[in-house]
């Protein structure tokens, strides 16, 4: 046991984690309209192809023979929690109908709460998972991609610039603001997001060793930013759930300088912050704060109409922030909190059932 825990320490990457930490801090502001970075760096220009860049950083060389195990792990580390944490709150959402009227979400149908999840989630106490199976989706593709493209490129930039060009044909289509629904949406999201799984891939294999993270390549990448931000009248921002894009290349630019930006945080973070502080704990559990954050905003929400006798009033829309200007602070810090130590104590509660019995 003590051999196995030591193992994983081992192999336990801190850079990657405090990195996965900034992204989901940043996609919880951003659900108050708050932007970490400021709107210069607005979070919804690249914190979804943030986590795709981690999820391409831990990317193993894909093998034929090794498919059917990839799928199978992708099933139970991604597929599994998010078919648990949706059928949770669905019955939470169906009891809240049934006694108080009150309808978070569609209507309750087989097609809204089983097949749609998978595309868009409807289930709107974790509407921030749509993430989730679009990961495993894009992570399969990639997987295929990857092998099959290698066979025909040998060369690292030539692969670079297929995935580009694979990328590129849904911005192109679809730039124009209007918002994408059903399988369509879920082909035209997963084609966008490979070139950001790649750069992950490659990041590791070529990248990591050659990039200084110097103030010259800050320059470099402020520089970049700002090009991008004016082209695009100070609005960076594109809503990847709905491929909900108002420019073809922008998205591709401020994504790769915004996960630089976090790369550069996370270097000067490192040796300031203590192995297993709260901000490790946050990046060890960006799966359960995705899942259950809006659903703590919410009881926020709920408390503080109270508190100020306006309970009639509570909104349906998880992403209602009373008094934005005032609270919002309140909501992320809470939301963090709450949702990281459900994460901790699922996981200890997994290991206790784990165990056998003696």
């Amino acid at each position: 046991m003590h051999a196995k825990i030591a193992m994983i320490m081992k192999n336990f990457n801190r850079e990657f984690n405090l990195l996965k930490a900034i992204g989901i801090i940043t996609m919880v502001a951003g659900h108050t309209k708050y932007d970490v970075f400021g709107k210069f760096f607005a979070s919804y220009s690249f914190h979804m192809p943030l986590f795709l860049f981690v999820a391409g950083y831990f990317f193993k060389e894909p093998e034929i023979k090794s498919f059917v195990r990839f799928i199978t792990k992708k099933i139970k580390t991604l597929l599994l929690p998010f078919i648990f944490y949706n059928i949770f709150y669905s019955l939470l959402a169906f009891f809240i109908f049934v006694n108080f009227k009150k309808l978070y979400g569609h209507p309750f149908n087989f097609y809204n709460y089983v097949i749609e999840p998978f595309i868009t989630n409807s289930t709107l106490f974790t509407t921030a998972l749509w993430f989730v199976p679009q990961l495993f989706f894009s992570l399969i593709i990639f997987y295929i991609f990857l092998y099959l493209l290698k066979k025909i490129f040998k060369n690292r930039w030539f692969l670079f610039i297929t995935f580009l060009l694979i990328s590129l044909v849904p911005a192109m289509q679809h730039h124009h603001g209007e918002s994408l629904k059903g399988i369509e949406l879920l082909i035209n999201r997963t084609l966008f997001s490979l070139i950001f799984v790649y750069v992950g891939y490659i990041y590791k294999e070529h990248l990591e060793s050659k990039l200084k993270f110097n103030i010259n390549e800050l320059y470099i990448c402020l520089i970049v930013q700002a090009f991008a931000w004016i082209l695009n009248n100070h609005d960076t921002g594109f809503t990847m759930k709905v491929m909900k894009l108002h420019n073809a290349y922008i998205p591709f630019i401020t994504s790769l300088t915004g996960i630089y930006l976090s790369l550069f945080i996370v270097k000067l973070l490192l040796p300031i912050v203590q192995e297993n502080s709260f901000l490790e704990q946050i990046g060890k559990n960006t799966y359960h704060i995705m899942a259950n954050h809006l659903f703590i905003f919410h009881i926020i929400t709920i408390i503080l109409f109270s508190i100020n006798g306006k309970i009639s009033n509570v909104p349906s829309n998880l992403y209602s922030v009373y008094k934005l200007e005032l609270y919002k602070y309140i909501y992320i810090i809470i939301a963090l909190y709450l949702s990281t130590y459900i994460g901790i104590t699922a996981k200890k509660l997994s290991k206790c059932m784990s165990r056998p019995v003696e």
